[in-house]
C-alpha cells in the first residue's frame, strides 16, 4: 500500500512540471535518474500502462544512446541549473548509475543497455558514478541491471573488486555494495562476504527500524569532467 501511494503522488505531481519526468524537485528539470525511480515504482505498482508511466518511457527515451543514459538530454535544461557555467557537456553524458537506473533489474526496463554498462567497468572491477563520491551504489545497481546469464565475466571482476576493496563507510554504501555481492554471487560464491554485509548493516539498525543516513554524492560544475580527481571539494 505503502508504494501504491508513493506512485499515486507521482503521478500527482508530474502534471506540474513542463515535461513527463520527474526530478529532484519542482525547481529543477526533469531528469532520467530520478524518471527511472519513479518508473521503477510504476512498474512494481502494476500501473506501468498509466498515461503518466507511458509518457515518461517516451521522455527516457529522449536520453538514450548507444553508449549508455545521460542524466540530462540537452543543454538548455543544464543552463537552468548553472547558467553561470561556460561548458556543459559533463552533465549530459551517458553515466553509468544513470544507465543502470534505466536499465533495471536484468535490463527489464529498458533492455539492449548492458553492453553500455560493460564498456563502463573500471579494470578493477567497479563502476564509477559521476554525481557519487564512492563506487559502491554506482557498482552495486549497475550489478543489479546486468544478465548474470550473458554478464558473467563482468560480474566475475566485480567479484573480485569486492574481495579486495576497502570496507565500506556508511550504511548506505554497506547496502549498496550487499546489493552488489548478491548479485556477482550468482556467478562466485561470495556467502562469507554477504553474511559479513548483512551483519554490518543488522548493528547499525535503530531500535525503530531504521538506519542513519549516510549517502555521500557530490554536485560537480557542469564542465568538470573528472570530479573524483578533485583534491578538495
Amino acid at each position: 500500500k505503502l508504494a501504491l501511494d508513493g506512485w499515486k503522488l507521482l503521478a500527482d505531481r508530474v502534471h506540474f512540471r513542463r515535461d513527463a519526468g520527474w526530478g529532484w524537485n519542482l525547481a529543477l528539470p526533469s531528469d532520467a535518474d530520478s524518471t527511472a525511480f519513479a518508473l521503477m515504482t510504476a512498474r512494481n505498482t502494476g500501473n506501468a500502462s498509466t498515461p503518466e508511466a507511458l509518457a515518461a518511457r517516451e521522455f527516457l527515451d529522449e536520453h538514450v544512446s548507444d553508449l549508455g543514459v545521460r542524466t540530462y538530454s540537452d543543454l538548455d535544461k543544464v543552463r537552468r541549473i548553472a547558467a553561470h557555467s561556460e561548458h556543459e557537456s559533463a552533465w549530459i553524458r551517458e553515466q553509468a548509475c544513470v544507465t543502470a537506473a534505466v536499465a533495471g533489474r536484468h535490463g527489464s526496463l529498458t533492455p539492449g543497455l548492458g553492453d553500455a554498462l560493460v564498456r563502463k567497468q573500471h579494470s578493477d572491477g567497479y563502476w564509477r558514478g559521476y554525481w557519487w563520491v564512492t563506487p559502491d551504489y554506482p557498482s552495486g545497481i549497475v550489478c543489479l541491471a546486468l544478465d548474470p546469464s550473458r554478464d558473467q565475466v563482468a560480474l566475475q571482476r566485480a567479484a573480485q573488486w569486492l574481495q579486495t576493496c576497502e570496507a565500506p563507510v556508511g550504511t548506505f554504501d554497506t547496502a549498496w555494495r550487499l546489493v552488489a555481492c548478491v548479485c556477482a554471487g550468482e556467478v562466485v560464491d561470495l556467502s562469507d562476504l554477504k553474511s559479513s554485509l548483512m551483519s554490518q548493516l543488522l548493528e547499525t539498525q535503530r531500535q525503530d527500524g531504521s538506519w542513519s543516513t549516510s549517502a555521500r554524492m557530490w554536485l560537480p560544475d557542469p564542465g568538470d569532467e573528472a570530479p573524483h580527481l578533485r583534491e578538495r571539494w
